[in-house]
């Protein structure tokens, strides 16, 4: 926060920007209040609010009044936990965020172990309720390294090359605590998922 002391005027025009940071990595609110010292409690008439960007200035008096989750996020590439083997994948949304997960790509190495392994990429609220869960489409052998992705739009393109692909939820919101996760059905002791990429939209979560 910065205080200023003008003398007696006009405001006439007040802008922002954020020349070192993309839109949606920083949230700003610029309010007019009257100066009455730091005891001073009440709320100014606010100006501007919302994400500028790298050449996209917010301005009064043109400019929309927008909340933390109005519009587009922050568009990031997230790398993931990879899990010990035998493990499932688990990574959270941190405090303070929303995230819309618009990818996920993962690679997983069956162990010999015979058995026909069937992932799914599942969303929940961190204390088990799931709120998505898609399976890839098809089972994955003993011996072999897989490729999985889960994007919007995906169709199953069955085992080629080792790659795997399934759709996936359009705008999959997410609150800060919630999971991303896998449910892998006859995971095996030692098969082994490498460390996810995820592409999320994300946003400060107010």
């Amino acid at each position: 926060m910065r205080t200023l002391n003008p003398a007696e005027g006009f405001l006439l025009s007040a802008s922002v920007e954020t020349p070192n940071a993309a839109r949606g990595a920083c949230f700003v609110v610029v309010e007019l209040v009257r100066g009455l010292g730091s005891g001073d409690q009440t709320f100014g008439g606010v100006l501007v609010s919302g994400y500028p960007g790298l050449v996209g200035r917010l301005g009064w008096p043109d400019g929309p009044i927008l909340t933390p989750l109005d519009g587009r996020g922050s568009l990031r590439s997230i790398v993931g936990s990879a899990p010990a083997a035998g493990a499932e994948l688990l990574d959270v949304v941190p405090a303070g965020r929303q995230w819309i997960l618009r990818s996920t790509r993962v690679s997983l190495v069956t162990a010999v172990a015979v058995a026909n392994r069937e992932p799914s990429l599942v969303v929940d609220d961190g204390a088990g309720n799931i709120m998505a869960q898609v399976p890839i489409g098809t089972v994955i052998p003993a011996s072999l390294t897989t490729a999985l992705c889960w994007a919007p739009g995906a169709t199953l393109s069955g085992l080629v090359g080792g790659d795997e692909s399934a759709g996936w939820v359009m705008e999959c919101r997410m609150l800060p605590g919630w999971r991303i996760r896998t449910i892998t059905t006859a995971i095996q002791g030692a098969d082994q998922y490498a460390a996810p990429g995820y592409m999320v939209e994300e946003f400060i979560n107010a």
